[in-house]
């Protein structure tokens, strides 16, 4: 048991010299922990994963995928934590894992027809109606539409200048224009 908790204590102290957040270093552990648990049962005793390998995460990211039925999401986490432990906290490097891992599935994305649009932009007031028709009009995220301020729109030229990863700018359709000056 003092094995496990000094373990999971190196792998706080590594997230944290590292700058992981705390929801980081608390997933990883959450993750090592369950690996050591199932190193314990798999063998009968308690076992350092310093004396395991490729093949023992193997065989449990794949007990993680095929019994457990967890999310698609949930083993490509947990293979992070484990690789995170060999390469950061013991110092070993494990080589390619071949474990049958779970995908995500494809979705589609919703989209709305003209009407739905025309109608959700409808049921819209003021500067919400405004930064809804930005997002439809002009393809830009949220977080690029409510950060957008006054010195960013050019009515002159109909362009908004985005600030994000890449300074873009993109065309201020005519119907915008009328909108953001009744705003201004």
């Amino acid at each position: 048991m003092a094995l496990k908790s000094a373990l999971l204590d190196q792998i706080k102290i590594v997230c944290r010299r590292k700058g992981y957040s705390r929801e980081s270093a608390r997933t990883y552990r959450h993750w090592c922990e369950q690996y050591v648990l199932w190193l314990r049962k798999a063998n009968g005793t308690w076992i350092h994963p310093g004396d395991c390998g490729r093949d023992h995460v193997e065989a449990w990211l794949t007990d993680l995928a095929v019994t457990r039925h967890v999310s698609a999401t949930s083993p490509n986490v947990a293979f992070q934590s484990v690789l995170f432990l060999y390469r950061e906290v013991l110092h070993v490097m494990i080589g390619n894992v071949n474990a049958l891992r779970a995908k995500r599935p494809q979705r589609s994305p919703t989209i709305l027809s003209p009407s739905e649009v025309s109608r959700l932009l409808q049921e819209l007031q003021g500067r919400d109606r405004l930064i809804g028709q930005i997002l439809y009009g002009c393809g830009l995220r949220i977080g690029e539409a409510v950060s957008l301020r006054m010195k960013d729109i050019d009515i002159e030229k109909e362009m908004i200048n985005v600030r994000a990863a890449t300074q873009e700018e993109i065309d201020l359709w005519n119907w915008h224009h009328q909108m953001i000056a009744s705003h201004s």
